[in-house]
């Protein structure tokens, strides 16, 4: 039944996150002053030359029908270095948000007539982990409620690189002589091993933790890593979205240099 469930969640997200389409929404004395003037007017060239920070705004829509309700948030990110990546990250991220939500709204249109039906609803909404000169880091919670017994719950992360604009997987954090997944592994490995109750993650030998996966998902928050899983990814739904802190002493040798200042209590 947990596989069965999972297996329905991860097909929605995946169908709605990389769909493209995108709803209408229901928007002397004389040179001293001559000189101060100068400096004033280099100063605010100077000033105008610097890269401004990365700022995020977080949009919001809502509508309700006796079918349908949604409570929907999504990012607008701005100062990106290259405005071209950064006009194409906002749609996409807008695109994924609706097209989730325009999903749901299909569902209940379809499933309206019957005879057990209760109104389902969407909501979505973006958490800022880091904003700085260096990455950009959020999670996104998606949720809907289709009558089930739980609503059903989904996150994604986002990490970009505020200088080039691109989307960050965690292997790009890395050297490639670096073997992250297995120095990641053990750290994670050894932190479910303090559960000595046994019931926070799963322990079936077809369910439990063995290795992150080939794109993990990942934040940056105060100068730390943190690898993120699902509900029901390993472990039950009443742990919720499981979240582990990856130490910087055991992976701060192993990243590449431009992305070693994300990381705070830094060791060489």
């Amino acid at each position: 039944m947990r596989k069965l469930l999972l297996l329905n969640m991860i097909t929605i997200i995946v169908v709605t996150l990389t769909a493209c389409s995108v709803i209408e929404k229901p928007e002397s004395f004389t040179n001293a002053v001559t000189s101060s003037k100068k400096n004033a007017s280099y100063d605010a060239k100077a000033t105008a030359s610097l890269p401004q920070p990365v700022e995020i705004r977080i949009e919001s829509d809502f509508g309700e029908t006796e079918a349908f309700s949604y409570d929907i948030k999504y990012p607008v990110i701005s100062n990106l270095q290259n405005q071209n990546t950064q006009a194409a990250l906002n749609l996409k991220l807008k695109n994924q948000v609706y097209n989730y939500m325009n999903n749901i709204k299909s569902l209940s249109k379809s499933n309206s007539k019957a005879e057990s039906f209760v109104p389902y609803s969407v909501t979505t909404d973006f958490e800022i982990k880091t904003s700085n000169q260096n990455i950009l880091s959020m999670v996104a919670t998606y949720t809907q409620n289709t009558g089930k017994a739980n609503p059903v719950t989904a996150l994604a992360t986002y990490n970009i690189d505020t200088s080039s604009g691109k989307e960050l997987s965690l292997e790009d954090l890395f050297k490639s002589d670096f073997d992250y997944k297995n120095v990641i592994n053990k750290e994670i490995t050894n932190q479910i091993k303090k559960d000595i109750s046994g019931k926070v993650y799963f322990q079936e030998k077809n369910l439990r933790f063995v290795s992150i996966s080939q794109m993990p998902q990942f934040y940056i928050e105060d100068g730390n890593l943190y690898i993120q899983f699902d509900i029901y990814e390993i472990a039950p739904y009443a742990t919720g979205t499981p979240v582990f802190l990856i130490p910087n002493e055991i992976i701060y040798s192993g990243l590449k240099e431009q992305y070693k200042p994300m990381l705070l209590n830094q060791v060489d």
